[in-house]
């Protein structure tokens, strides 16, 4: 406790005893004048309670999983979000209709405009309308792109989760390609930002994928990492939690190292975030 003095943010393991345990750190803590970071929360409920503590900052997996409340409907500018996503994720996309849902909401067209046109994209003209940007990229990509614009649109939801969303995404996308070819890293960027879709709609994955007209591939992926798909989503959710040991046997049945890894995902952090900042610009 004689370091205290020196402290300015302390961190507590809320997960490593029970709350009262926690309560008594906290009211020990308080004339320190210290800032509380809260790790290790499992729950919104947890979160909930740590900030009728005091806790400033909260570390964990809460973002990313749903927070149901039974008897509450999505606000309406979400209702139309999953049969928008139906569409864009249907095994034959009607294009006209895409292009027009999208094209509905005048702030997801203008944001997708300036997505297609920075400089990540590598295109050497410029694309001044959704259709022009449909022929250029194909609908794999605007399936892609559309989803994670609708997803941000969802201002309830906090900073954090969209760019653990898109960072998942592009993993996703990089695994696969490094595994397979470009073609099947498209499919895995769709797995990706899928498989954030729960907490960004609070509603349970099952839920969620009967709004959509997925194939039977992607369903098992999503509800139990199974097949080539559901294995690369494993890697990616064990790799947020640290779970080495799960993950080393996956990465060496496709003959991928840890370093190769680590790369991919400094990669698609630093993607993410360039993203986020042009979804906010």
């Amino acid at each position: 406790m004689q370091f205290l003095k020196y402290a300015k943010i302390v961190k507590i393991d809320v997960l490593a005893q029970p709350f009262a345990t926690t309560q008594e750190y906290v009211k020990k803590l308080r004339p320190y004048g210290v800032k509380l970071l809260a790790e290790k929360i499992e729950t919104h409920e947890m979160m909930e309670d740590c900030k009728k503590l005091g806790f400033h900052w909260f570390q964990g997996y809460f973002l990313s999983k749903p927070h149901i409340v039974h008897g509450i409907k999505m606000s309406t500018g979400m209702n139309a979000l999953p049969q928008l996503l139906a569409c864009l994720m249907a095994a034959e996309v009607d294009i006209t209709k895409a292009i027009k849902d999208i094209s509905s909401d005048p702030r997801i067209s203008f944001k997708r405009l300036k997505l297609v046109n920075s400089s990540a994209n590598g295109l050497n003209r410029k694309i001044d309308y959704i259709y022009q940007a449909v022929m250029l990229l194909g609908i794999n990509q605007i399936r892609n792109w559309a989803s994670l614009l609708l997803l941000a649109s969802n201002e309830d939801k906090p900073e954090e989760l969209r760019v653990l969303g898109s960072t998942r995404a592009k993993l996703c996308e990089l695994i696969g390609c490094a595994i397979e070819n470009a073609k099947f890293g498209e499919s895995c960027f769709t797995l990706g930002l899928l498989s954030s879709f729960d907490a960004f709609l609070d509603m349970p994955m099952d839920q969620v994928l009967n709004e959509l007209n997925l194939s039977d591939d992607m369903q098992a992926a999503l509800l139990q990492n199974k097949g080539k798909l559901g294995h690369i989503l494993a890697i990616v959710l064990h790799l947020e939690r640290s779970n080495w040991s799960k993950v080393l046997p996956i990465l060496t049945h496709y003959k991928l190292t840890e370093a190769t890894l680590a790369k991919l995902y400094a990669d698609a952090l630093a993607w993410a975030n360039g993203i986020n900042s042009h979804l906010h610009a």
